[in-house]
């Protein structure tokens, strides 16, 4: 990964990325999720070297999922995690995606997650009036595995009965 100037505006850099066999491309040459994820990445990267435990980091990710389809989200999960393994790096998620639930719940349950260090909440808004709970992953699991969608649970039928199946 390299930073360039950009022609006639000296002041601005592109992202450009090469690999061994290939000449480098603009980062604009690459889709929308490819550049999702080096906007994520290549500052966090620079969070994880310069992040102590007097100056930790904080990421506030909002729906991850945007811009990814279903496995480039999970592989993109799998890489953050691994950028702020043992950092002093504080992560918040907010999502609405059933695969993102997914991923993260197969990583707690595979240990990639430290469930000790993983806080789970739902948010609601109910007669004007934000509320939120938290709850354990245990919970998490027993609700996937009944079918039960995380994200709604009052009056919410989802569209499509998920279940989480082991390996």
């Amino acid at each position: 990964m390299q930073f360039v100037p950009i022609s006639g505006s000296p002041e601005k850099l592109q992202g450009w990325i090469s690999r061994k066999d290939k000449p480098a491309l603009s980062i604009d040459a690459f889709g929308d999720g490819a550049r999702a994820a080096f906007k994520l990445l290549a500052p966090l990267v620079v969070m994880a070297e310069m992040a102590t435990p007097d100056a930790p980091g904080l990421l506030l990710w909002e729906e991850p999922e945007s811009f990814q389809n279903p496995k480039t989200l999970g592989k993109l999960l799998a890489e953050v995690v691994k950028i702020i393994r043992d950092k002093p790096i504080q992560v918040f998620i907010a999502t609405h995606n059933l695969e993102l639930v997914a991923y993260i719940t197969q990583m707690l349950e595979n240990k990639d997650l430290d469930p000790e260090a993983t806080m789970l909440f739902h948010l609601s808004l109910f007669d004007g009036k934000l509320k939120s709970s938290w709850f354990e992953r245990e919970t998490l699991v027993t609700w996937l595995d009944s079918g039960i969608d995380p994200r709604a649970w009052k009056d919410f039928v989802p569209p499509f009965q998920f279940q989480l199946q082991e390996k």
